[in-house]
């Protein structure tokens, strides 16, 4: 199965009436602007039980270079004070157990879209509270790993989905049994010049022809 063939359509997933219920989540939508300098859309993932599981979009006005050179400059400023740097990687935990304590129930991030005016990346939960725990991580990945794997697919891809797995891994990341380093093995890339997915190995900065696959619910 290709990677295209195993993407869950958003329309299908994602029910954006589900947040009226939801209090907070005007500031929370707030808190991620001002961290990330973008604009945010919240929706909620539909759920089976009474847990809340949203769905984020945080939009940069701005293409990947630009996104990637802005938050590098605010890098740098927070190196310069360490309790600066430690609140800021903390906030988004922190206000989504306010969100929680305001709700009295249990709320988790289901998957983060960031788009920029070049590339859209995808980021999917693969255990419980994986993306509040591992965002920051995975923002500064996409620092490091940008110049490599746009050399290596030879052009900027439009769609990045972060964290892709091989077939056998699948059923244990759909039960909620990943590891924070599967996020840092695999991603897939979309690029205009090929109508598949191509697969770039983080350990490795190199291409793969494996056929993974990208994790739907």
């Amino acid at each position: 199965m290709s990677l295209r063939e195993n993407v869950y359509t958003n329309s299908f997933r994602f029910d954006s009436d589900n947040t009226i219920h939801v209090k907070g989540l005007d500031v929370f939508k707030q808190v991620l602007e001002k961290e990330y300098f973008c604009n945010a859309v919240i929706r909620s993932y539909s759920s089976r039980d009474i847990s809340i599981n949203l769905v984020l979009e945080l939009n940069f006005n701005m293409n990947l270079i630009e996104m990637i050179q802005f938050n590098d400059l605010i890098n740098l400023e927070d190196c310069i004070s360490s309790i600066k740097n430690k609140v800021k990687l903390t906030a988004f935990s922190k206000f989504l157990l306010d969100l929680e304590k305001t709700n009295e129930t249990y709320i988790d991030i289901e998957e983060i879209n960031i788009n920029t005016t070049t590339t859209s990346f995808t980021i999917q939960k693969i255990y419980p509270k994986s993306i509040p725990e591992q965002i920051e991580s995975i923002l500064k990945k996409i620092i490091i790993h940008h110049s490599s794997f746009t050399t290596c697919a030879l052009e900027t891809p439009y769609e990045v989905y972060i964290p892709v797995f091989e077939e056998n891994q699948l059923s244990k990341v759909k039960n909620g049994l990943g590891v924070k380093n599967d996020y840092y093995k695999y991603w897939g890339l979309y690029i205009q010049s090929r109508e598949v997915a191509i697969v770039y190995d983080l350990y490795k900065n190199s291409i793969l022809r494996n056929d993974l696959h990208i994790l739907s619910q």
